[in-house]
């Protein structure tokens, strides 16, 4: 398989790294990490940050590189998750829009669409057993994106009132999904809680615990694709 892993930060880029020997190759001018794990080959690049980014290079990405699926990986701020949990997402959505007044739509979701753009439900199970068998912890829930970086539960609670296992926040995970779901190609979220949503001591949670973080996304997504 060509898999393709999208991270939006450096920091998560360069540890992600660290797990294989990848060559760097460019296409529009941007950096390209292409390497094995296992029996596939695997391309890496940075998105940078925000969903309309997260978008565009995504789709530059698919389109050229013809990929068979494509994960998100990096870390999140925990609704309902704890510092250092690994998160396999069952799929992704909005949590900055909102067409209710229009009628029958639910908080986040956009005409025309599901309000959750659903994780590929055989990469999602193969990830299960991968990450099982490697004896890694690790919880299976939602994410939601938005272009903010989130310190107040306030906004998320029509969320989780909803859905009982929403896990985290991003700024990418659900315009990934999206354009994976237009462009036809299997999607996966994998994302490690650097922080919880609200904590007095949030933000240096998320300095301090960041990079571990980012390590056990990574180490996660690489048991996952081996066992593909």
């Amino acid at each position: 398989m060509r898999i393709g892993a999208v991270l939006a930060m450096e920091e998560e880029m360069s540890v992600l790294l660290r797990f294989s020997t990848f060559h760097k190759t460019t296409f529009r001018d941007y950096d390209v990490y292409e390497g094995k794990l296992g029996d596939h080959s695997v391309f890496v690049l940075r998105l940078a940050i925000g969903k309309v980014q997260a978008a565009h290079m995504t789709t530059l990405f698919l389109e050229h590189y013809r990929l068979d699926a494509i994960v998100n990986v990096g870390i999140a701020g925990g609704l309902q998750a704890e510092l250092g949990d690994v998160i396999l997402a069952r799929g992704a959505l909005y949590h900055d829009v909102d067409v209710t007044a229009f009628g029958d739509y639910e908080p986040g979701q956009l005409p025309g669409f599901e309000t959750v753009f659903a994780s590929d439900a055989g990469l999602l199970e193969k990830g299960k057993q991968a990450l099982e068998k490697a004896n890694m912890p690790f919880k299976t829930g939602l994410l939601c994106s938005g272009d903010s970086f989130a310190v107040d539960m306030t906004p998320f609670a029509p969320f989780m009132k909803r859905y009982d296992d929403l896990l985290g926040v991003d700024m990418e995970s659900a315009p990934v999904g999206h354009v994976a779901f237009l462009m036809g190609v299997p999607f996966l979220a994998i994302r490690g809680i650097s922080d919880c949503i609200g904590k007095a001591d949030q933000l240096d949670d998320h300095e301090a615990r960041a990079e571990r973080a980012c390590y056990r996304a990574a180490e996660a997504f690489v048991e996952v694709v081996k066992a593909l």
